[in-house]
């Protein structure tokens, strides 16, 4: 039988007449590598409709396992992302929704309908959690029993569950999972909404540290982020918490551990520091790498004299790590010398904006700075994470990175617009820029989703016994 190819991407669709909305679904058996399901009454051309009356039977290969638990609901989006198929209220455990599969490793793409807080777990365990309107998850994992299982949970807030859009794209057999990096971490490194935006970020886009990190690291590990807005090490410690984030999780597996503006809230600087180890422990037992990272810090700690007040749970953190002997990575100290650099005007640029400015909270430009960061901590300590971080050695002021190699000087800017710099020879007599310009060069804002992106320049031309100085927006940097 010849398999129909589905294109993960369907541009410029029209709705399906009546007369073909009320044919029955494609069996699944015809379907190709990739599927793509449109939830709701207005299915668009080229998706899978599945509506309220769309119940799984063996034939057809997908569908609600009791359909008269859910009801076809309206959403806030256009084009796919306009309707919704909805679970009624308190009827959450009584229906899923299953999909006959192959064996193999699959990425599962889900889009929420209209819902404040809601968990999806696949396989049975949670694996987009507090989605909210709108909000989007993305995760790669092995189907091994012939069926993908998605059933619905209520999460932090709310009663509402509903989704918009599903697709499922096969990855190759499970021996082809690569390794994976787990995050579990708070609000501050968790997938916030929208997961996908073009560059550049407007301050009230909102990020996780843990959301961007798979920019900034080599594409043979895979990021699984499993943080929880609002959770503590006290949320980990109690029950399962920790095992069903790590579910997923196979011997050698990475966890990346952060917690601490939330325990601040209840616990102890002692209490802190002793779930923190048993959570390392634990990490042990399933075979995974634990990395404790401190909390990001907060504007409140900030001042901008090249100084913080430290009210974080940070030296506990390194302790703990110190004392069971695993990586630590102070992501607080490493933050706030940042921020401290940069200055309070570029800062600002960093903390989410909701009317008023966030003291805890990064946007999704911050949260790039941070998985930055973060990267080039783990490519110092691991091994596996080296590759993707270029080493700026040259520069030490924060806004503008460069490097030297044979193709000439790489130069960065970290910063959120375009900056201007000359290239200037024998620049300083007597501490008085005096120097000839050579070329005057504009280096783009910084693209989170590009973190790599160098303006090159050839310094080849100019003799080597000349001393080069690259001057302007208040740095300097002897280049040679």
């Amino acid at each position: 039988m010849k398999k129909i190819i589905i294109p993960l991407l369907v541009l410029a669709m029209l709705p399906l007449t009546a007369q073909a909305r009320k044919k029955a679904p494609v069996p699944m058996s015809q379907l190709g590598e990739t599927m793509l399901f449109d939830f709701g009454e207005k299915p668009e051309k080229g998706w899978l409709p599945v509506t309220a009356e769309t119940k799984y039977y063996k034939e057809l290969g997908y569908g609600f396992s009791m359909v008269s638990f859910v009801e076809n609901d309206t959403a806030q989006l256009d084009y796919i992302y306009s309707d919704a198929v909805k679970i009624k209220k308190g009827m959450q455990d009584r229906t899923g929704f299953n999909v006959d599969l192959p064996d193999g490793l699959y990425e599962i793409y889900v889009c929420a309908g209209n819902v404040q807080y809601m968990n999806i777990c696949l396989e049975g365990y949670p694996a987009f959690i507090n989605l909210q309107s709108n909000s989007e998850g993305r995760l790669e994992i092995p189907v091994t029993d012939g069926q993908l299982n998605m059933t619905f949970e209520r999460g932090a807030a709310g009663f509402d569950l509903a989704v918009s859009a599903m697709t499922i794209q096969r990855k190759g057999n499970s021996s082809d999972r690569k390794k994976r990096v787990f995050i579990c971490g708070d609000s501050t490194a968790a997938f916030q909404p929208p997961m996908t935006a073009k560059q550049p970020f407007d301050e009230s886009t909102s990020g996780g540290w843990g959301q961007m990190l798979s920019y900034y690291i080599p594409d043979t590990l895979y990021v699984h982020n499993s943080s929880v807005g609002g959770s503590s090490t006290s949320d980990i410690v109690n029950g399962t918490n920790l095992e069903d984030r790590l579910h997923f999780a196979m011997p050698g597996d990475y966890a990346l551990i952060s917690f601490g503006i939330n325990d601040k809230k209840s616990l102890s600087s002692g209490e802190y520091s002793q779930n923190l180890k048993e959570i390392i422990e634990r990490v042990r037992a399933l075979q995974c790498v634990p990395v404790i990272i401190s909390e990001p810090v907060q504007l409140d700690e900030l001042s901008y004299d090249g100084k913080y007040r430290d009210m974080s749970f940070s030296k506990e953190a390194e302790a703990a790590a110190r004392e069971l002997d695993v990586p630590f990575i102070d992501l607080h100290s490493m933050y706030a010398n940042y921020l401290s650099a940069i200055g309070n005007g570029e800062t600002m640029f960093r903390m989410l904006w909701t009317g008023k400015r966030d003291s805890i909270h990064p946007n999704r430009t911050g949260a790039a700075h941070m998985a930055r960061l973060i990267a080039e901590a783990l490519s110092d300590i691991l091994p596996e994470f080296s590759g993707n971080i270029t080493d700026y050695g040259i520069s030490d002021d924060p806004r503008l990175k460069c490097r030297i190699d044979s193709g000439g000087m790489n130069l960065e800017n970290t910063t959120e617009r375009d900056m201007r710099y000359s290239l200037v020879s024998n620049a300083f007599r007597n501490k008085i820029l005096s120097g000839v310009s050579l070329e005057t060069v504009t280096i783009p804002a910084y693209n989170a989703l590009e973190p790599n992106r160098a303006t090159v320049i050839d310094i080849s031309q100019y003799p080597k016994d000349e001393s080069l100085y690259l001057y302007g927006n208040g740095i300097t940097i002897k280049i040679r």
